[in-house]
């Protein structure tokens, strides 16, 4: 019963967080291997299963705490399935604008700055 619910309102283009990053991630690795040069992939190791595992994380992560737009999650993988290939090959410099749209209220997270600074009575590099 749970298989069928789900499969329906997949069909029907209607995403949940849960449905929506697999989704996206087998739509995006099919137009990753028909627009990326054959030499590359084997170069890369890269068929379905291992784009897939490679991207999937990478999605999930970026998907992490956020809200899914069900009707722009609809759209992405509309747009992915229905991709042409970009000028410049690169599909993952290339996805649809609309898959931003499909994450909404993500939390805000700040990366530490690399620096080399040492705070004043910390520095240990000089022996004195």
């Amino acid at each position: 019963m749970r298989f069928t619910l789900l499969a329906a309102l997949l069909a029907v283009g209607c995403y949940t967080e849960s449905d929506f990053i697999p989704a996206k991630t087998t739509a995006f690795c099919s137009l990753v291997l028909q627009c990326t040069d054959p030499a590359t992939l084997a170069f890369d190791g890269l068929d379905a299963t291992s784009c897939e595992a490679r991207y999937g994380p990478i999605f999930r992560d970026e998907a992490q705490g956020c809200k899914i737009r069900k009707s722009a999650a609809k759209d992405c993988v509309a747009a992915l399935e229905a991709g042409t290939c970009p000028a410049d090959g690169s599909v993952e410099d290339n996805l649809p604008e609309i898959c931003e749209a499909a994450l909404t209220k993500c939390p805000i997270t700040f990366e530490p700055e690399d620096t080399d600074v040492v705070p004043p009575g910390n520095d240990t590099g000089t022996g004195t």
